[in-house]
């Protein structure tokens, strides 16, 4: 459908532009100036309470603030489209750099619309983890589109573990979330040699590199290959290791709990074959917070997190204390930056693989 989209005065109006990606970025856009109550609740809940205790009541204040009928008159959060939809104000527009949500609390679900090629992508990674898999903790796929250019959800109750209320523990809820992450991975598990899954990942992300340098003059490549190698160099160390096709993208902000306590991990657009201890580490180092990294590596203690792993990895928990187990890890966490640099279209120029090299390289 083309039509013309607007924020504010009509004099800024875009023509000929689809609707979400006309949208200027930021955490949500609402298409009405008045919300209905099922929108301010949701961004109510999403909002008002933080893990960070120097935040807690900048967070509530601003939640609470959210809730209220008179807050989106006084912010210029919404916007109108040509031709006018129905029931605008039961919409809730989320945005992110591969997909937009439409979240529509009247019907109570939820349109993921790609982003270009990348989008389509990501929506079809995500179709096909969820539509083959029976698991409680997966989100029900209501309908897709075959070129992913959409899928359709239902809006679930349920709060990421970064906005759980204060008495709520976030700890109980992530080892409930490890859990489900590891029944998954058994059923993909298989062994490898550590040499041959190494050489893989050597030849991806010098590829990557290689790629991101002829985009980018000044793209550090002689420091990443230098990096890949030492890395390379330790983690052939290993024996035999376990790949299994994870999430590839778990932090707490991917799992959300429900009033019931049970959980559910969602955002799988990054699920692929990897060494089944990628994602706990992840996780547990907030790898993809980059700033700080190599101090969380500096004092990270393998063993502890070895007996942190679900008792169904029991055998896997041998990996973890193997020397070179964390060089492993880096490699994929490397190949993983680089690749996501090369799909959102960044050439190597963002700061998060800037940093990340340089948090890598003092390791």
């Amino acid at each position: 459908m083309v039509c013309s989209i607007w924020q504010g005065d009509s004099s800024r109006r875009q023509k000929g532009i689809r609707p979400a990606l006309a949208c200027p970025k930021a955490p949500f856009r609402v298409f009405s100036g008045r919300p209905s109550k099922s929108v301010r609740q949701f961004l109510a809940d999403l909002f008002r309470y933080t893990s960070r205790p120097a935040r807690m009541p900048f967070q509530y204040l601003l939640g609470t603030a959210l809730a209220q009928p008179f807050a989106f008159r006084l912010c210029p959060g919404a916007f109108r489209v040509e031709p006018p939809l129905a029931h605008v104000e039961d919409l809730l527009v989320i945005p992110g750099n591969r997909r937009i949500r439409v979240f529509d609390f009247g019907r109570g679900q939820s349109r993921v619309f790609a982003m270009g090629p990348r989008g389509c992508a990501a929506n079809l990674q995500e179709l096909s983890m969820r539509s083959q898999q029976n698991s409680p903790f997966l989100v029900p796929v209501l309908g897709y589109a075959q070129d992913g250019s959409w899928l359709e959800e239902p809006i679930e109750n349920a709060s990421p573990l970064p906005r759980l209320k204060p008495w709520q523990s976030t700890r109980t809820f992530g080892e409930k979330a490890w859990d489900a992450l590891a029944t998954h991975l058994l059923r993909s598990a298989r062994n490898i040699d550590a040499k041959q899954h190494v050489k893989a990942l050597l030849a991806a992300a010098e590829e990557c590199s290689k790629r991101l340098k002829e985009k980018t003059p000044d793209f550090p490549h002689e420091r990443i290959r230098a990096l890949l190698a030492r890395l390379a160099e330790q983690a052939n160390r290993m024996g035999t290791i376990t790949l299994a096709r994870g999430h590839g993208d778990f932090q707490p902000g991917n799992v959300l709990v429900r009033p019931n306590g049970s959980i559910l991990i969602i955002d799988w657009e990054y699920a692929q074959e990897r060494w089944i201890a990628y994602d706990f580490l992840v996780f547990a180092l907030r790898a993809r917070a980059p700033m700080g990294l190599s101090e969380r590596l500096k004092a990270l203690d393998l063993e502890k997190l070895a007996e942190r792993l679900p008792d169904s990895l029991h055998e896997q928990r041998k990996e973890l204390r193997q020397r070179g187990s964390l060089a492993l890890f880096l490699l994929e966490e490397l190949l993983w930056s680089l690749e996501d640099e090369i799909d959102l279209g960044l050439q190597g120029t963002s700061e998060r693989i800037k940093r990340i090299v340089a948090e890598l390289t003092s390791v």
